[in-house]
C-alpha cells in the first residue's frame, strides 16, 4: 500500500514442511500461541498443489479468518 511507504509486513498464514523420510509435504497453520500446528483436514501429499488448494479454500477459516 503506497500510503504506508516501503515498509514490509508479514503474517503467519500457513507453513509447508517437507518430510524427507515420508517424501511428503505437510501443511501447518499458525496458532494463537505463536506455534505451528498440523492442519489435519489436508493430509500429507507428495506435491504441494493440494495443500495450496486447502489454504485457498480455507474450509475452517483458520488461514484467512
Amino acid at each position: 500500500n503506497p500510503a504506508y511507504g516501503s515498509e514490509w509486513s508479514s503474517l503467519n498464514i500457513a507453513q509447508l514442511r517437507y518430510d524427507d523420510a515420508a517424501r511428503r509435504w505437510r501443511l501447518f497453520s499458525s496458532g494463537s500461541d505463536d506455534r505451528w500446528h498440523p492442519y489435519e483436514l489436508a493430509p500429507p501429499a507428495p506435491d504441494v498443489a493440494p495443500l495450496l488448494v486447502a489454504i485457498e479454500e480455507d474450509r475452517t477459516g483458520i488461514f484467512w479468518g
